[in-house]
């Protein structure tokens, strides 16, 4: 069974790289191995930490292959936990990062639909593999609406807007 992971942490940021990267990229990326990557996912495993080199070289594969920031979010989120408060954040457009949000919901749905279909590795039933894979899907919205919440306070905090497709 699939340890619960924190979102927007080192160790679910870990967890999604061992989702989808090969081995190879990981050890191009770290000169590591995929299991050593999987104890750092492990919030349980305190005897291994990813270093900060590592967690940019794998972020950079990850932005390379398409994917959302997942360490970089991890880093902000620890620091505003230091710092008490949000790091001051600039707004993207928020019309593109509703859409981004949709699509990202919709790969839930497929996840789920992947994981209960007949001929899935479980059958009908989801097995753990699967489980990680839904959950991935569901942190990665997660993100993304984080990131929509953060625009829309960030909008707050200088004003009123009158153009939706610009938050300054």
């Amino acid at each position: 069974m699939t340890k619960p992971r924190k979102a927007r942490t080192f160790h679910s940021a870990a967890a999604f790289a061992v989702a989808v990267l090969s081995d190879d990229d990981v050890k191009g990326a770290t000169g590591k191995s995929m299991s050593l990557l999987r104890r750092a996912s492990d919030p349980d495993d305190h005897a291994v930490e990813i270093r900060c080199v590592d967690a940019a070289a794998l972020e950079a594969v990850l932005l390379g292959h398409g994917h959302a920031p997942q360490f970089l979010t991890a880093f902000q989120d620890a620091v505003e936990q230091h710092l008490g408060h949000a790091i001051n954040h600039q707004p993207g457009n928020l019309l593109e990062r509703l859409a981004d949000a949709v699509e990202k919901v919709g790969n839930i749905s497929a996840e789920l639909r992947a994981a209960t279909h007949p001929d899935s590795p479980g059958g009908e039933a989801i097995i753990p593999y699967e489980c990680d894979q839904v959950e991935t899907a569901i942190c990665e919205a997660i993100e993304v609406l984080e990131a929509k919440r953060r625009d829309i306070q960030a909008i707050r905090k200088k004003g009123n807007v009158t153009n939706i497709n610009k938050a300054s």
